[in-house]
């Protein structure tokens, strides 16, 4: 397909099922990130409910988890 001719059926179903693989590769990297995303806030809260037990202020919270994370 070029600048000078009609784009054709086909020539737009291609560029159709072009740009759906596109979104699916994107579509599926996204949700490996959400996954891994998930898996780093599992880690945090279980280290946060380890090191601040009964710890109501929350700032002191987040001081520990950014200690944690440091190291």
């Amino acid at each position: 397909m070029d600048d000078t001719s009609s784009a054709t059926k086909a020539d737009v179903q291609r560029l159709e099922q072009a740009m759906n693989e596109q979104f699916s590769k994107v579509n599926e990297q996204f949700k490996k990130v959400h996954e891994d995303i998930d898996r780093v806030l599992d880690v945090l809260v279980n280290v946060d409910k380890k090191l601040t037990k009964k710890t109501n202020d929350h700032e002191q919270r987040i001081a520990r988890l950014e200690e944690v994370v440091v190291v």
